[in-house]
């Protein structure tokens, strides 16, 4: 995955809207990359709390930072595929909404390994990401559409693990699958 930009340069370089599985293509394989950073991140975090880990605790928080990093990297670059190459040619509403959920997601990876001021800045951008792309699928994505389904759910992910809201969280998975 980590040589994909080479391989998916030709289908970003198209003048059409990507299909469903190139759009999929393209989403599994920046999310690929992020899954297995964010997975190093958490197994690190796990040790630092070990009391065993204490004499390798210098070395552990070097590199969680050095994960950190390479998953803002992941994250900045899948946005910055969104909005440069998958957006301009996107025309469809379901289209949208993906390409706009996946934005904010990426945000919520960044937010997840963030702290302080930083933290705070990158939470408020995730919620005003998919608050907004909330407002896009309003506009006439069917709700129960997958996307907009999804996109429920990983804004009540983002409530439960960035927010530390898991009442809000609950809520919003009720109300979408209410509706």
């Amino acid at each position: 995955y980590t040589d994909m930009s080479f391989f998916l340069k030709p289908l970003l370089e198209k003048k059409e809207e990507l299909s469903v599985d190139e759009r999929n293509l393209v989403c599994s394989s920046y999310k690929t990359l992020c899954d297995e950073k964010r997975s190093a991140w958490h197994t690190i975090s796990k040790l630092e709390e070990d009391h065993q880990y204490e004499k390798v605790k210098d070395s552990l928080a070097k590199y969680k930072i050095k994960i950190e990093e390479e998953l803002k990297g992941i994250c900045k670059a899948g946005t910055s595929v969104i909005d440069d190459y998958i957006m301009k040619n996107t025309l469809s509403l379901e289209g949208k909404v993906f390409q706009l959920k996946t934005k904010a997601d990426y945000l919520r990876y960044i937010a997840e390994v963030s702290a302080g001021a930083e933290f705070e800045d990158i939470s408020a951008k995730t919620m005003e990401a998919y608050l907004s792309t909330r407002k896009v699928a309003a506009e006439g994505l069917d709700f129960l559409n997958p996307v907009r389904l999804g996109l429920e759910l990983n804004l009540s992910v983002f409530y439960f693990e960035i927010k530390k809201n898991p009442k809000e969280a609950c809520q919003n998975a009720t109300n979408a699958l209410e509706e």
